[in-house]
């Protein structure tokens, strides 16, 4: 009864180990859409200080000195004219929503 006991235990630690592995990876992969708003604040923050310093829009993310974070809903997508920029991340068909950020409308739109 004892062997048994022990065999038990060692599989409730194994299941829960591997439980707390799967939720820890998932928030990693696929942040929460707060916590995606956070990160477009900072790409946010980083593209307007470099329009301050040069009197215009980056070309890319990367001209503004930002990495997009990766993750599984995809990169951001950046792009601008002469008078605002917008940032885009998810795919509506595969994720279920886009999330939106538009400069000119100093606005996040969640399409889901």
């Amino acid at each position: 009864m004892m062997r048994k006991r022990k065999w038990l235990l060692l599989l409730l630690a194994v299941l829960t180990g591997t439980s707390v592995f799967a939720i820890l990876w998932w928030q990693a992969e696929y942040p929460s859409r707060p916590a995606l708003k956070s990160q477009g604040e900072r790409m946010i923050a980083a593209v307007e200080r470099y329009r301050t310093q040069h009197g215009e829009y980056p070309a890319t993310l990367e001209d503004a000195g930002i990495t997009p974070p990766s993750h599984g809903y995809g990169p951001w997508q950046y792009g601008h004219n002469d008078n605002s920029f917008w940032l885009i991340v998810g795919d509506y068909g595969k994720d279920w929503f886009v999330l939106s950020y538009v400069s000119g409308d100093r606005g996040w739109y969640l399409d889901h």
